[in-house]
């Protein structure tokens, strides 16, 4: 069993406990935190791309709608002077 002679010994073991936390601690930020703070960036980062051609996309679609609905209308137009309806 460990018996404490005087203030010394106390605050040498308090050092040495904060070292070895210390270590510790830098030791898991090194291992896991960094790589998974790396990780989350890039992950944000192909979010960001990924909502870009999402939004490209979505324009693309609706100026593509639009040109349907054009062309819907100048067929119906055509029919129409041409004397077919729609039936």
């Amino acid at each position: 069993m460990l018996s404490v002679q005087n203030i010394g010994d106390v605050s040498s073991l308090v050092t040495i406990c904060g070292a070895i936390l210390a270590g510790l601690g830098w030791g898991f930020k090194a291992i896991v935190l960094n790589p998974l703070l790396r990780e989350i960036k890039y992950l944000t980062d192909q979010f960001k791309g990924l909502n870009d051609t999402l939004r490209e996309i979505r324009s693309h679609s609706d100026e593509l709608e639009d040109r349907v609905n054009t062309h819907e209308v100048q067929i119906g137009r055509l029919q129409v002077l041409i004397g077919k309806t729609e039936e």
